[in-house]
């Protein structure tokens, strides 16, 4: 995530998401995973997912008026 934060969480083996505000740093824990929808085309081609992480940044609701 941003190098000018920390974020500590109890590392469980399960992955996360997160979706990153880029103005204000807040963090959005997202519960679905976007990988369920990758992993079989990619298995189709012959790569076996052992794992992965996901960080979407953009803005979020309070800062998004101040981008646009």
């Amino acid at each position: 995530m941003n190098q000018e934060m920390a974020v500590y969480e109890i590392n469980h083996p399960k992955h996360k998401h997160y979706a990153v505000c880029i103005n204000c740093h807040k963090i959005i824990k997202m519960d679905n995973c976007p990988m369920e929808n990758f992993t079989p085309e990619l298995e189709e081609n012959g790569f076996r997912v052992v794992g992965h992480n996901l960080e979407i940044y953009g803005y979020c609701k309070d800062c998004d008026h101040l981008e646009k």
